[in-house]
């Protein structure tokens, strides 16, 4: 019993650092908000919304880009 649950444990170990790293990876390699800020020229930050209105308008322009 003692091996088993020692077996399990390590099982979601693993899985648990597939998720971590894999997350870690991806904010390294598409970090959104920052992109979205150098993108714009100016120096103020943008807030929240501005974020999200200009992140949809990327979404509408790259699905019509891709249905062309």
């Amino acid at each position: 019993m003692v091996k088993h649950k020692e077996n399990l444990f390590t099982i979601l170990n693993i899985v648990v650092f597939i998720f971590i790293s894999g997350y870690i990876l991806l904010a390294i390699k598409n970090p959104l908000n920052r992109d979205i800020r150098s993108k714009r020229g100016s120096g103020k930050m943008m807030n929240d919304k501005e974020i999200k209105s200009e992140v949809i308008l990327e979404n509408k322009q790259g699905l019509a880009k891709s249905i062309e």
